[in-house]
This record gives structure tokens, C-alpha cells and sequence, in this order.
């Protein structure tokens, strides 16, 4: 019996302390659970405490600007690489700690709104997603885990909303390039409603294959939000994919690399022809090129070579280290009619050569903007930052209202929690509104709390919750309307 009373005790204190102060107090906790002498006990503890981590998504372990990366698992070796390393630097992991319980750890400090892509290595060679992080990015190579600093604010506008009335993505369409030598293919988003629209400027993507896929760079669905709320003008958008008709061969690194035939062909083979099959404005001041990494290459060069084509440019995270004399066409040549638009992570990406860059706009006396984040070379780098790039070329300017700047973190949460007594529910404010139902049950099934909210766009609500008169245990949360489903568990105890 006293046995089974210091299990409870041990299991109510850690219930309680997944909301810490600092990531010092979790860690000091942690180390406490794990130095438990009877493995049974400790197992139970850290069984109960490992789930509150997985269900309020804090694993990693984030507060302010301290991580501690956590894994659970029998292995001999266990490391993180990622964009925070390079995916390379062995001495990141240097201070990795194995405790008790089969509990490794690793604690750094990152930009509290820092975003990075990461996996976890075991053994030295077993390359695995973080099992207990349910937030991942798709990237070139397929999926790696992400790790979202506390105050990193998710870009809402990539996610498909159902109030959006939508555009037209083709098939690939097949274009032979007399330039190239070789035939090309492309895809062309055209707006919801384009029968009665006409003079829509046009967006020519390089890597169109990644920026076109929902899960990389959601530009189709970028473009149906915006034009919906009516941030930005209808356009057209054209995707250029360097992989070869039938797949098989990336042709990226030749076509990007300051290479004259792909400048031709864009510009006297690829222009010209969507010029005249669609309802374009055909003045070089309505066309962007964009582009990231060594897209970004080929955008500032193609700017740099057919001026009389493209007026606008949009640079991410610019490879121009690949080909530095990429500088020398801006520096020491005149001042072309160019609007730019320039990004770059600054955790091990491309900032030194955005930076010198941007240098050189600044003393020719170039229009330009530019943006730093803390990220790497991701597409969940690129793909937050494609609403920018799209108001500052084309925002409507006669929209009647303005709903409030991205990123709005979607998810309900409650706080405290664990509680003793009084929670509160919060519902972060989202870029449309909200119509439907709070329920909270328990886990007989038996229904605690129920509201129907009409909740306005931009506006967050917080509703406070009396469980004084409940039995401790665990609750179920959700919020259901036609356009979100969101739900979580509350832990009650007295």
C-alpha cells in the first residue's frame, strides 16, 4: 500500500509538472524521474510524463530560447542533425546525454521564433523522423521532423481552406525549346473566374514542380487564399519543372546556372507563348520570376540579361556561391528597371551571399526588399514566405478591409494544464471566420461543457472553464465548425 501511494504521488507530481518555469526546471525534473532507483516506478513516471510532452506537442522540449531534444528508445549512439548542424557537424552533438529509463537529451539555444528541419540519428547510421514529434515538413528528400520554437508563428495561409473559392491548376503541358534543344514542361494556375477577368499579370516559377506541391510550396493554394481575401490581384502563375518529361533527370543545376540558352527560352520561347494563349498583361512591369537557391541564380541573372522581359524578381535563399560572377553583372553594369525581392534563413543558409548582394542593390540604388528569417533551406522556409513576395508585387489595393498579417497559430490550447479548479480555453484567431461548437466531455462519454461560438475572422476567444465540482481525471476538448477540427485533453486534479 505505501508502495502504491509513493507510485500516485510520483505520478501526481509529474502530472502536474509538464507546465515548467524554464527548461532548467524540466530538466531537473526530469533528471529526479529518471534517477528513480525502481525501475517499474520510474517507467511509470516516465510513461505518464512522456505523454502529456506528446499531447501538448512539446517534444522537443521549447521554452524562450532553450530546446532540449528528447528521445526515448534503446540505442547505442543517438544524435540530431538537421539545419541547426549543416546535417553534418558532428560536435553539435557533442553534449548528448543518455539517462536512465533509455532517456537521451540534448539542450541548445536557438531564436525563440526559429524554425528548422531536423532528424534523429540513431546508432550512426539509422536516419529516423522524431517518433514522438508529430510536425514534419516535406522537403526534396522526403519528410524530415520539424522543430517549431515557441514564439514561431505558422503560416496559415498554405493550408486549403473551404471558404476559398479556388483557381485552375493544369496538367503538365509539353513546350520544345529551340534554345535548349530539348522539350520542357509546365503548369499554369489561372484564378477562379478567369473567363471574366483579363490583363492578369503573370508569376513564372522555376522548380514549379516543388512550389506547386501542397506540401512543399502551396503556391496554387497561397494564391487561392490571397485572391480570396483579397490581399493581392488575380494572376496567372506558371510552374516550370527542370525535371524531364517522364521524370528521370533534374536538369536544375545546368538550366540555373547563369545559363544563356535557359534566359532564351524563357524569355523569346516561354513568355511569348503564354502571352498569347492566355489573358496576360503582356509589360515586363507585370512579370515576376521566381526562384530559390539556385533559382535564385536564374532569377537575378535573367533580370540581369533580358531587363526588356522581366521587371520583377523574387530571390530565396540564393545560391549565388555556386557562381559568384553572378555579383559582377549588377555591380558593374547600369542601373536596370528592376523591383526585387530578396530572402534568406540566417541559420547555416544562404545569408552571406544575400547579404553582399544586397550590398550591391543598396549602392546602385536598385528597389529592393529584403527579409531575413531564422530558418535554413527549406521549403517550410520558402513556402511561409510566398505571401510576402505576393503583396509586395501585386497587393490589391482596393480591398475594403485588411484581415490581420499571417501567421496565426491554428491550434486551440488550454492554460493551465494540469489544473486544479479553473482552466481556460483559448481559440487563436485564424484569417477567416469561425462558426460551430466548443464540447467537452469526459471519458465515459458524458458531456461536460457545450457552446455554439460564432467567432469573426482575426479575433482569438478564451473561454473560461469552472471544473470545481468535477472529478479529477482526464477531459476531452473539441472545437468543430465547417472549416476547422480541432481537439485535446484536459487533466483535472485536485
Amino acid at each position: 500500500m505505501k508502495k502504491y501511494l509513493l507510485l500516485t504521488l510520483l505520478l501526481f507530481s509529474v502530472l502536474r509538472a509538464v507546465s515548467f518555469e524554464s527548461c532548467n526546471a524540466f530538466r531537473d525534473s526530469l533528471f529526479k524521474i529518471t534517477s528513480i532507483q525502481t525501475a517499474t516506478e520510474r517507467n511509470a513516471a516516465l510513461d505518464t510524463l512522456w505523454l502529456q510532452l506528446k499531447e501538448q506537442r512539446q517534444i522537443p522540449f521549447k521554452m524562450a530560447d532553450s530546446v532540449i531534444f528528447l528521445y526515448r528508445g534503446s540505442a547505442s549512439s543517438v544524435a540530431w542533425y538537421g539545419d541547426f548542424n549543416s546535417w553534418s557537424d558532428d560536435a553539435f552533438n557533442a553534449t548528448v546525454q543518455k539517462l536512465n529509463g533509455n532517456i537521451w537529451i540534448l539542450e541548445k539555444t536557438f531564436p525563440s521564433n526559429a524554425r528548422l528541419d531536423y532528424k534523429i540519428v540513431l546508432n550512426g547510421s539509422t536516419w529516423i523522423l522524431d517518433p514522438a514529434n508529430p510536425f514534419r515538413q516535406m522537403g526534396g528528400y522526403g519528410y524530415n521532423s520539424v522543430l517549431r520554437m515557441p514564439d514561431y508563428e505558422f503560416p496559415m495561409e498554405v493550408l486549403a481552406r473551404e471558404d476559398t473559392r479556388k483557381g485552375t491548376l493544369s496538367d503538365n503541358i509539353p513546350i520544345y525549346s529551340n534554345a535548349l534543344a530539348y522539350s520542357l514542361h509546365y503548369r499554369v494556375y489561372t484564378p477562379a473566374d478567369y473567363e471574366t477577368l483579363s490583363h492578369l499579370p503573370v508569376l513564372y516559377i522555376t522548380d514549379g514542380h516543388e512550389y506547386a506541391n501542397s506540401l512543399m510550396g502551396s503556391v496554387p493554394t497561397v494564391l487561392d487564399n490571397l485572391i480570396h481575401d483579397r490581399k493581392i490581384k488575380p494572376l496567372i502563375a506558371v510552374f516550370i519543372s527542370p525535371v524531364t518529361p517522364g521524370g528521370g533527370i533534374n536538369r536544375r543545376m545546368s538550366e540555373y546556372n547563369m545559363n544563356a540558352a535557359f534566359a532564351d527560352f524563357l524569355a523569346d520561347e516561354l513568355v511569348p507563348y503564354i502571352d498569347s494563349t492566355y489573358k496576360t498583361q503582356t509589360d515586363p512591369d507585370s512579370r515576376c520570376l521566381l526562384g530559390t537557391s539556385m533559382g535564385g541564380i536564374c532569377s537575378a541573372y535573367t533580370g540581369a540579361v533580358k531587363p526588356e522581359t522581366f521587371h520583377l524578381l523574387a530571390i530565396q535563399s540564393p545560391a549565388f556561391w555556386y557562381n559568384p560572377v553572378i555579383y559582377n553583372l549588377y555591380s558593374d553594369y547600369p542601373l536596370r528597371p528592376l523591383k526585387i525581392w530578396m530572402s534568406t534563413g540566417t541559420i547555416h543558409d544562404m545569408q552571406s551571399g544575400a547579404l553582399h548582394m544586397k550590398e550591391i542593390f543598396e549602392n546602385k540604388g536598385y528597389e529592393y526588399t529584403y527579409m531575413e528569417v531564422p530558418e535554413s533551406h527549406s521549403w517550410g522556409n520558402w513556402r511561409g514566405q510566398i505571401d510576402d513576395i505576393l503583396t509586395w508585387f501585386w497587393k490589391d489595393s482596393t480591398q475594403v478591409s485588411i484581415l490581420p498579417e499571417k501567421k496565426a497559430r491554428s491550434s486551440t490550447s488550454a492554460h493551465p494544464n494540469p489544473f486544479n479548479g479553473q482552466t481556460t480555453l483559448h481559440l487563436s484567431p485564424l484569417p477567416f471566420p469561425r462558426k460551430g461548437q466548443i464540447r467537452i466531455i469526459d471519458l465515459a462519454g458524458r458531456e461536460i461543457f457545450s457552446s455554439f461560438l460564432q467567432v469573426p475572422a482575426g479575433q482569438a476567444v478564451s473561454i473560461p472553464l469552472d471544473f470545481d465540482h468535477q472529478a479529477s481525471g482526464i477531459y476531452i476538448y473539441t472545437f468543430l465548425s465547417s472549416n476547422t477540427r480541432e481537439s485535446g485533453k484536459l487533466l483535472h486534479l485536485k
